[in-house]
């Protein structure tokens, strides 16, 4: 005889109600479970930033000719354009050497100069995790320098452990439209003042490398220019004493046959004069490329406390919990139905009498 829908469903209503006593143990079982939840949660900062990164044209026309003439490749100072900009960057923010100039950063946090590294060392509580292995008697700081080479092992172990965490699970870098030239970072932590800190002193460093990668050629032309300048200046007031002793020595005959003549004098002092011109017109030159190729790096969103704590509420903790105790009941019931009512032996035997 064919099992109906309807009947089915009837007899599965009164299974509900005939049990429905039990849904208050489920209920308080589900309560249970999302108040455990919430008293374990620990707070979870989230510092935000972001940042646009323009990038200059290395179109610069004639400029661009004055320099080479000068020794100075505009064009090659400029080709790394695509190198550090991009995606790339993103992994610039990640890499090593950037979070150990933050972590090993010296500030002021909570009245006391400290490095973040040690901050997040006691914050991540790895000081009660690694307390049996310290190998330090005294205080540990990431700020001193070991002579005994298992503490500074046991230093540079922990660093090291503490970059990685950062980088797995704490810190995210990311664009969101990839033809955009806006970068989003978020930095989670337990500590909000930490969080923002740490944040700051990241967008601050990797700042400055970026812009360092990206123009030392053409600073580091620039300062040899001035030491030739310096150089090329002292000779220019030699040559100017030397041509003013010349032409008042010159009015005396008797010392004369002993001095340079005033022509040649005047010739050196106007050669030293000349390239002395055409070296500051030629600094002057750089220093505008310099401008012309410095990114520009603009911060438009930065962490101000206090900080969205990423920690689930109590009324969300239990409403959770109350949603896996209805869940949890109806299996119960569920189970007990098909068991006692035989549906799957009805259901078989049906297939077989239709066949």
């Amino acid at each position: 005889m064919p099992i109906h829908f309807i009947h089915l469903i009837n007899l599965y209503l009164k299974y509900i109600k005939k049990y429905f006593k039990y849904s208050i143990i489920f209920l308080i079982i589900g309560l249970s479970i999302g108040l455990f939840y919430n008293s374990i949660q620990t707070n979870k900062y989230v510092a935000e930033s972001a940042f646009i990164i323009e990038e200059k044209s290395n179109n610069l026309g004639g400029l661009s000719l004055l320099a080479s003439n000068i020794g100075i490749d505009l064009n090659s100072a400029g080709s790394g354009t695509t190198i550090y900009s991009g995606d790339n960057i993103l992994e610039i923010m990640r890499s090593k050497i950037i979070l150990n100039r933050v972590l090993l950063k010296k500030r002021l946090y909570n009245g006391q100069e400290t490095t973040l590294a040690d901050n997040y060392f006691m914050i991540s509580k790895f000081d009660k995790a690694f307390q049996s292995s310290n190998p330090f008697k005294a205080g540990f700081s990431f700020a001193n320098t070991y002579q005994n080479m298992q503490q500074e092992y046991w230093k540079d172990s922990i660093l090291n452990l503490i970059i990685k965490k950062i980088k797995n699970k704490q810190l995210t870098i990311e664009r969101v439209n990839k033809k955009s030239s806006i970068l989003y970072v978020k930095f989670k932590c337990t500590d909000q003042v930490f969080a923002k800190i740490f944040l700051d002193d990241l967008i601050f460093e990797a700042k400055s490398l970026y812009l360092d990668i990206k123009t030392q050629t053409l600073k580091k032309n620039i300062a040899n220019l001035e030491v030739t300048k310096d150089s090329i200046y002292k000779t220019l007031i030699n040559k100017s004493q030397q041509a003013l002793n010349t032409e008042i020595y010159n009015l005396n005959p008797a010392i004369k046959s002993n001095l340079y003549n005033k022509d040649n004098a005047e010739r050196e002092k106007n050669i030293a004069n000349a390239v002395y011109v055409e070296l500051c017109r030629n600094i002057e030159a750089a220093k505008i490329s310099l401008s012309q190729f410095t990114p520009v790096i603009q911060i438009i969103e930065t962490p101000e406390l206090p900080l969205t704590n990423l920690k689930k509420s109590m009324i969300f903790c239990i409403a959770i919990g109350i949603f896996v105790g209805i869940a949890f009941y109806f299996i119960y019931v569920t189970l007990i139905f098909i068991k006692k009512e035989k549906i799957i032996q009805k259901l078989l035997i049906e297939d077989n009498e239709s066949v």
